[in-house]
Formats: C-alpha cells, sequence, structure tokens
C-alpha cells in the first residue's frame, strides 16, 4: 500500500477494494478518496487519487461494471452515491447521483446488472426500510425494491445484492437475518 495516503488511519476499518473485472491487474480502493493502481501485482504498486473525499465520510462501496472499465460507481459511510462514466482517465469526472429522500445511512454495496449497465442496486444499513435501491435510468430515478407487506424484505441491514446472469429480474439479497430471493427485481 506505499503511496496509498488513507491507507490506516483514513479509512473504514474494513476498507472496500475491487479488482476491475475487465482488467484484472486494476484494483481500486476505498479509504477517504478512491485510489487506483494499473498494476496490482507488482512488488511496488503506484497508487493514485481518482476521486477526493471529504474527512470522515468514508468510501464504503465500489462497484465496475462488467465490460466498460469506464463506468464505476462509489458509495459513502452516509449514503452519497457518485458515478463516474469515464473512470479510467488521469482525473475522471464524478457526479452525485443519490436524489433527496435516498436513505442517510451507510451505504453498503452497490450492484451493477452485467446485462444492462443503467441498472443499479444500492443497498444500505440500518434496522429500517428502503435498504435496496434500484434505478433503471442510470441514477435519474430510484425505487425502493424491498417489496412491501408480507412479501417484502424485513427492516434488516442488506449487506449485497446479487442480479442473476442470465435473467436480470432475479435478485438475491444478503441481509443480517438471511438471505432472500426476488423474481421481479424486487418488487416481491
Amino acid at each position: 500500500f506505499s503511496g496509498l495516503d488513507d491507507a490506516g488511519q483514513r479509512a473504514n476499518f474494513i476498507a472496500p477494494f475491487l479488482l476491475d473485472p475487465n482488467r484484472p491487474r486494476r484494483m481500486l480502493a476505498g479509504g477517504q478518496g478512491l485510489w487506483r493502481t494499473e498494476d496490482v501485482k507488482a512488488l511496488d504498486p503506484v497508487w493514485r487519487a481518482v476521486k477526493s473525499g471529504s474527512s470522515g465520510n468514508y468510501i464504503s462501496a465500489i462497484a465496475i461494471a462488467a465490460g466498460n472499465s469506464d463506468v464505476i460507481w462509489v458509495g459513502h459511510n452516509n449514503g452519497d452515491l457518485y458515478r463516474t462514466l469515464n473512470g479510467t482517465a488521469s482525473t475522471p469526472s464524478w457526479k452525485r447521483m443519490d436524489p433527496s429522500g435516498f436513505p442517510n445511512r451507510f451505504l453498503s454495496r452497490i450492484t451493477i446488472d452485467p446485462l444492462n449497465h443503467s441498472v443499479v442496486y444500492v443497498t444500505f444499513g440500518g434496522f429500517q426500510d428502503h435498504n435496496i435501491q434500484r434505478t433503471t435510468d442510470g441514477g435519474v430515478t430510484w425505487k425502493d425494491a424491498t417489496g412491501s407487506g408480507a412479501t417484502g424484505l424485513p427492516h434488516v441491514p442488506v449487506r449485497d445484492v446479487e442480479i442473476d446472469p442470465t435473467d436480470s429480474n432475479a435478485i438475491w439479497a444478503g441481509t443480517e437475518v438471511g438471505v432472500f430471493t426476488s423474481a421481479d427485481r424486487g418488487s416481491t
């Protein structure tokens, strides 16, 4: 982690890091900011900051689109969510994607649909409702994806959402009380 300035004191205890699914030598790591190395297997990888952060609001989740390394999403401890469409540039342009009314709590995971990069799920911690949000238009609008009533998820932290690679309607949610499945993108 030489050169990775956020290592140690300026990151979550379990800091997110992710190999690029399109280029396995590239790795992104989250601390106060987002860091990238182009050759993580080197004896002494060179890290460079590709997204600045704010003090104490550390990065909690990172996602890179399969098939397009330029599409990167980053979530923060307070629920802030950012996207770039030029993630391999030396200084990517980041846009905030969380609307007002979005959960303002720990953003635990970001999952990009491998068949359609405009479909993205984000999950949140907290014993509250609305812990899975889904966009189908690249973040312009968001919809709760936790179902409701007897077919809804319990109000517990959601740690992960996975999408069936052959059927985007089928998702799995890993929560603190078990794994749940939906055949209709989280409506039930």
